[in-house]
């Protein structure tokens, strides 16, 4: 399907994807370190779920990086693999609430902004330095 669309679709499908990917495991998180069910981490079935997705969103990051040249969303992405990381170690940490609590407000700032990016409220290949002449 993603193959078929036009450039503009295809940020419009994985962009909104991304974003609603980030808010979910963000609020997922969230809930998580709110409870206290920080054992929910250290589940099999729960780590490989979030290595492969943030190794998704790494890999996602440095391709808009370096070979599209759209900085904000890759940096966004790398936020959102950063953050989930973050929740792996979560299980491992002295204080592991926050560890958890943190890695979810991240992802739910990444996703905010990666939908913003998507829907358009945002632009996503300009510069910071072309803000600043404006």
């Amino acid at each position: 399907m993603a193959s078929s669309l036009p450039a503009d679709g295809r940020d419009l499908v994985f962009g909104t994807g991304a974003g609603v990917v980030g808010f979910l495991f963000g609020l997922a998180l969230l809930v998580v370190g709110a409870t206290g069910r920080i054992d929910l981490l250290d589940q099999s079935l729960a780590v490989v779920v979030l290595v492969v997705v943030a190794f998704a969103f790494g890999v996602a990051g440095l391709y808009d990086n370096v070979a599209l040249g759209v900085p904000r969303r890759g940096a966004a992405h790398l936020v959102s693999g950063s953050a989930i990381v973050l929740a792996l170690l979560a299980p491992y940490g002295e204080s592991s609430r926050l560890f958890a609590v943190t890695a979810g407000l991240f992802l739910l700032a990444a996703g905010i902004y990666q939908l913003a990016i998507a829907v358009g409220v945002l632009e996503s290949d300009q510069q910071p330095a072309d803000e600043l002449k404006s």
